[in-house]
């Protein structure tokens, strides 16, 4: 039965996990964190825009 319990939460929660998995890879791309990655190279502090 655990088995049995453990693949039918996974697959009703694979969606969920895809569509996170997605969505963390967009973030992952945008502006800030290029700006990020760059300072942290260049050893500053990061500019990141003020939010509106």
């Amino acid at each position: 039965w655990t088995k049995y319990s453990l693949n039918n939460w996974l697959r009703m929660a694979g969606p969920t996990f895809d569509a996170s998995l997605a969505l963390e890879v967009l973030g992952f791309t945008g502006p800030e964190a290029k700006e990020g990655v760059a300072s942290h190279r260049e050893k500053r502090k990061p500019s990141f825009p003020d939010p509106d």
